[in-house]
């Protein structure tokens, strides 16, 4: 359990804090007035603090796009229309080419495994979204020739 010191007993005994923390393997809770304004803690608790947060900025980037996807298959907007000009085309293909390298900066450090379950879930959900929508038919489905 975190251990609560106030911030001048920290400021005092400030090795003894970090002798806790490493010894403990716990976390140090700083007080100011009462009130809890920063925690002292290990670099391995640091790093698994900064794994998840950027874990949930992942997944809250997935549910973003998912939910513009979802927006756009309502709306009929799901593609690039053929009848937008060439200028409108061109415009398109560059935002999603910007969005791209976007993404891609953003999940370098991702393994092989994390971008195959990537793939394998979004092309499972667009096989899904195309056979919805009648444009493609399994053989499974089709009505048996007697």
């Amino acid at each position: 359990m975190p251990k609560t010191m106030p911030a001048n007993e920290v400021k005092n005994r400030f090795e003894s804090a970090l002798k806790y923390v490493r010894e403990e393997n716990d976390e140090v809770i700083v007080e100011n007035d009462g009130e809890p304004r920063a925690v002292i803690m290990s670099i391995a608790g640091f790093e698994e603090v900064q794994e998840l947060r950027e874990q949930k900025r992942r997944a809250d980037a997935l549910e973003r796009l998912y939910a513009i996807r979802e927006e756009r298959k309502r709306n009929g907007t799901f593609s690039i229309p053929s009848v937008a000009t060439p200028e409108q085309r061109a415009e398109a293909w560059a935002r999603l080419e910007a969005l791209r390298e976007e993404v891609s900066a953003q999940n370098r450090d991702l393994t092989e495994e994390q971008i195959e379950e990537i793939a394998n879930r979004m092309s499972r959900d667009m096989i899904d979204h195309m056979a919805a929508t009648g444009k493609l038919v399994f053989e499974r489905d089709l009505p048996e020739s007697r």
